[in-house]
């Protein structure tokens, strides 16, 4: 089950301006629910965002992704056991998957569509347009609303096209990747609910702030001391 709600938060694509690195906050939520005679407490946690020209750092829970667009490298970071996976840009997960596993992740693959709804928000003081993406998988189905804005400081066109490797690593087909990119705007806030065996489970992001400033030493980089692999295993996807 953790595996299924292991980066909910990752439909926001965000930006920043290229003269420097801008951090980009922002929190998320997802209710408890009971599953296998287990009950899951709700869940908060905060999301982070390092980006600047071609590099990108996201770190959600207990996982981070690093896309570094001119060294042509993507790093998957697993903080659980301190491991982490290097390989080339474009990400294809051919090359980090075992090939035991290329099925199941065939089989789970996130396809979906993009609906623009015409409704219309305020999301902390700046105009939105809501869309409406629903995902499909072998293991639950989503659907998720995103409030857009472009009435923002950033470059969030170069931003969202770094975050679509981040995507590929989490397994969404290209067809949908390429139907989020061709929304104008980035999510400001969204509402989602996951249907999975037979439960609703709800939550919602929204984003905190945004700073412009220097990124600490190492954020573009695999923490020292961790030990790398070259694939990934079922228990990275476990956050």
């Amino acid at each position: 089950m953790r595996r299924t709600l292991f980066l909910l938060g990752l439909m926001l694509g965000l930006a920043a301006a290229a003269a420097g690195d801008v951090r980009i906050r922002e929190s998320q939520h997802v209710d408890g629910y009971y599953s296998g005679g287990v009950t899951e407490p709700a869940r908060d946690q905060q999301n982070e965002y390092w980006f600047a020209g071609d590099r990108l750092a996201y770190r959600s829970g207990l996982r981070s992704y690093i896309v570094d667009q001119a060294a042509g490298r993507f790093l998957f970071v697993n903080h659980t056991d301190k491991t982490y996976v290097e390989t080339p840009l474009p990400l294809d997960l051919r090359r980090i998957v075992p090939e035991i596993l290329s099925g199941y992740f065939e089989l789970i693959r996130r396809r979906g569509s993009v609906t623009l709804t015409g409704t219309v928000a305020d999301k902390g003081g700046h105009p939105c347009r809501s869309c409406l993406l629903k995902i499909h998988t072998g293991e639950f189905d989503a659907d998720m609303t995103l409030w857009l804005s472009t009435d923002v400081p950033f470059d969030w066109r170069r931003l969202g096209q770094l975050f679509s490797q981040v995507r590929r690593m989490v397994n969404y087909g290209d067809e949908l990747i390429a139907a989020i990119g061709a929304q104008e705007g980035f999510p400001l806030a969204s509402e989602f609910t996951y249907y999975v065996e037979g439960m609703q489970i709800r939550g919602n992001t929204r984003v905190i702030d945004w700073t412009e400033l220097e990124a600490p030493p190492g954020t573009y980089a695999a923490p020292a001391g961790y030990t790398r692999k070259e694939q990934l295993q079922p228990q990275d996807l476990d956050n």
